[in-house]
């Protein structure tokens, strides 16, 4: 299991190298707003996450969006996006 783990991760971090090239393509992602809200794993990963996503704000060729949760949506129904 830890080596399968292992690799998933060495696999992502090969994917994000991609975003570090001299010239890297240009990119856009849309984040749920559910990524910057939800405090999953605690205030120290929320931190790291937040600090992940603007450092990638900053990078040429990156566009990030974040796509809004409708605020009459309760967190336990399946949310209705706008914005995106």
């Amino acid at each position: 299991m830890r080596d399968e783990i292992d690799a998933h991760v060495t696999k992502r971090l090969e994917r994000q190298e991609i975003l570090r090239r001299d010239v890297p393509p240009t990119t856009s992602f849309v984040i749920s707003e559910a990524v910057v809200r939800d405090r999953l794993g605690g205030d120290e990963s929320s931190r790291e996450t937040l600090h992940h996503l603007r450092t990638y704000a900053r990078t040429s060729g990156i566009s990030l969006r974040r796509c809004e949760r409708r605020p009459s949506t309760p967190r336990t129904q399946k949310p209705c996006w706008t914005g995106c």
